[in-house]
């Protein structure tokens, strides 16, 4: 892995972790499944805002994170990404990430 993949998935574990804290401060305790799911989903605009400056390494991981937390607006995005990409592995990721949603819903 090189030093620009690495700072790039240190920056993404970085927007993860601070967007995934302030959704759980915000949330109360004894939550259930489906709403640790909601809070987990709110982290998928700003990661959709961010795709584009990833490199593709980490962009494939990002859509696997939309694919398991995404809601039905997700969708439109995963779609473009799949349609838009001249990379298969990301096409072949973003089709994925479509398909668990589906089975989610």
């Amino acid at each position: 892995m090189t030093p620009s993949e690495q700072q790039q998935i240190r920056a993404l574990n970085d927007v993860l972790e601070s967007e995934i804290d302030i959704r759980l401060v915000e949330n109360t305790h004894g939550t259930s499944a489906e709403q640790e799911r909601s809070v987990a989903g709110q982290v998928v605009a700003p990661l959709m805002e961010r795709f584009d400056q990833l490199e593709d390494q980490v962009k494939g991981d990002v859509l696997y994170v939309i694919g398991e937390c995404g809601d039905a607006n997700a969708g439109s995005f995963l779609r473009s990404v799949s349609a838009a990409t001249q990379n298969n592995e990301l096409r072949e990721a973003a089709e994925d990430a479509l398909e668990a949603m589906d089975l989610r819903m």
